[in-house]
């Protein structure tokens, strides 16, 4: 389980899902609830996410990783495609 902004999800890893020169590992990030409720990265319950291994070496641990990189895009989501609060102008 993973709780990021008090909300949990269950995440599973496959190492090394794709490998060679450009290997990838494979999260799911998913809802712990039947049926499946919105998690903080998806409002289905259910996200999938692929990263280099390089990426995931990096961090302590993968949870760290996994953790990290949905931080990541829930502050992305709340800064909005471009970097802040504000609303474009549409002219």
């Amino acid at each position: 389980m993973l709780a990021v902004d008090g909300q949990e999800m269950r995440v599973s890893y496959t190492p090394n899902w794709s490998d060679g020169e450009f290997a990838y590992g494979h999260f799911e990030f998913r809802s712990r609830h039947e049926p499946a409720r919105r998690i903080p990265i998806s409002e289905t319950g259910y996200f999938s996410h692929f990263a280099p291994m390089g990426d995931i070496l990096v961090a302590e641990t993968p949870q760290d990783y996994a953790r990290s990189y949905v931080e990541t895009v829930i502050g992305l989501g709340r800064k909005g495609a471009h970097g802040d609060n504000s609303q474009l102008s549409l002219f």
